[in-house]
């Protein structure tokens, strides 16, 4: 018996294993109710009992009704190594942008425990070290008598500190470390981490 896929997942929901929300249709009006029941993004694959959909097209994102309107109708009409496209599966996508900024807004003790969390879950290792500094300097050495090294001491993290140092950095020219305590490190957001690599 050859499943396609809309086909295979319904089975797989009568077992109880999980998989991403996604309705059929066969038609484009039937197609509008799900994609307003599903939300965006969803992707739009063209259900055929052959491989390659994804080289041919066959799948295709959708982040808007303008897009359902034009890619529906030209998938529901595709065929691929001549099989004509017997429905069409919409498919929920995680949203991308809504992901980056959760996880731009962790602490790295947060950020610590998801990468445990992952490593459990996945039974993989996700150790990389971060390393919070940042070095300069000329190649030509400075003269005996001139100083070149200066501790800038900024009391608290706040949204203007990496700005500051920028700043300080571009009118002396001199390179510059950051150094956080343990506690200091820990409510860092990971944005703040990397505008601080940044200043390499």
């Amino acid at each position: 018996m050859r499943l396609l896929e809309y086909q295979a997942k319904e089975l797989f929901k009568e077992f109880g294993i999980k998989t991403p929300p996604s309705i059929s249709s066969k038609d484009i009006e039937k197609g509008r109710k799900d994609a307003k029941e599903l939300g965006y993004p969803f992707v739009i694959k063209v259900q055929v009992p052959v491989g390659g959909r994804g080289k041919a097209g066959g799948i295709q994102k959708c982040s808007s009704d303008d897009e359902f309107e034009l890619k529906y109708p030209q998938l529901l009409n595709m065929s691929i190594k001549g099989e004509k496209t017997r429905a069409i599966l919409l498919e929920k996508m995680a949203d991308i942008e809504k992901i980056a900024n959760d996880l731009s807004s962790l602490t790295v003790l947060e950020a610590a425990d998801l990468a445990k969390l992952l490593e459990e879950k996945w039974g993989v290792s996700a150790s990389a070290p971060v390393a919070v500094a940042a070095a300069g300097g000329g190649d030509a050495a400075p003269a005996a008598e001139a100083k070149t090294e200066f501790n800038v001491m900024l009391s608290s993290i706040g949204e203007k500190k990496i700005n500051v140092i920028k700043e300080v950095r571009a009118v002396t020219g001199l390179g510059l470390s950051i150094h956080y305590s343990s506690a200091q490190l820990n409510n860092l957001t990971i944005q703040a981490v990397f505008d601080v690599l940044q200043l390499n």
